[in-house]
């Protein structure tokens, strides 16, 4: 089996990364493989730091 990558974001406002994180813990996605962004990030697809480090260059 692949191992597992997994991305979360979220707004700024009011909003936690914690919940989706353990969601992605509990599917067996290793914890140094989990890419998160909070805050504006953009609304581009690959303008998140975290979601670009998911894609090679």
């Amino acid at each position: 089996m692949s191992e597992r990558i997994g991305y979360a974001r979220c707004s700024p406002d009011k909003q936690d990364l914690t919940a989706q994180r353990e969601i992605l813990l509990s599917l067996d996605v290793p914890e140094d493989r989990i890419h998160l962004d909070h805050g504006p990030t953009g609304t581009r697809p690959g303008h998140a730091p975290g979601q670009r480090r998911l894609v090679p260059p």
